[in-house]
């Protein structure tokens, strides 16, 4: 399967980034966001993946935030940088026995119980992008809080549980999508259609 999230399709997003445009494109235009798959073997596990999950959760919770007070801003921008670590997390390789090619396979390549994993992968490069603006710090604190806190407990891999609504509305909509929608099969078992 191959996604058909495009960089264009994040467009009607870009309205709720606010002054923070630049933190948007740093993650959508990047080359690699738009091929990279959301983990090797379970949601999202095809090529463009990662872009399509985050689509997904981008939406959901912008549809939460149609019944609930939120930072949109916030929600927005924690949304793009929620999985940018797994950039570093996977690599493609191929297969070549005698000379002959039998395709390519994703593979994760941290150690994640060494390193934290995406999360703080993903929050690092927040801070490390965060640190060469005048960025408002007390944003890019509730923008990290959502990143760290976004598999919802320790127990799943997060820091922190969500202290605040858009960091737990991040955490719900990563869950809607990895769990309902992150397999065609599972989507269509549940008639999920956005």
């Amino acid at each position: 399967m191959q996604s058909t999230i495009t960089t264009e399709s994040f467009d009607p997003f870009r309205m709720h980034a606010g002054q923070h445009l630049y933190a948007f494109d740093h993650v959508v235009q990047n080359p690699n966001f738009m091929k990279w798959p959301a983990s090797v073997d379970k949601h999202h596990n095809w090529d463009g993946g990662l872009a399509h999950h985050t689509w997904e959760v981008i939406k959901i919770g912008l549809q939460i935030s149609q019944e609930v007070k939120l930072d949109k801003e916030i929600l927005v921008i924690a949304g793009l940088w929620h999985d940018y670590g797994k950039l570093w997390a996977y690599k493609i390789e191929s297969t070549t026995i005698g000379g002959h090619n039998y395709g390519s396979s994703w593979i994760e390549t941290s150690n994640k119980h060494l390193t934290g994993g995406h999360l703080a992968r993903s929050y690092a490069e927040w801070i490390h992008y965060c640190s060469g603006l005048q960025m408002d710090e007390e944003f890019a604190d509730a923008v990290g809080h959502c990143i760290l806190s976004h598999h919802g407990s320790r127990e799943w891999g997060s820091t922190a549980r969500p202290q605040t609504n858009e960091a737990f509305v991040l955490h719900m909509a990563d869950q809607i999508s990895a769990r309902l929608l992150g397999g065609e099969e599972l989507a269509k078992q549940h008639d999920v259609r956005f």
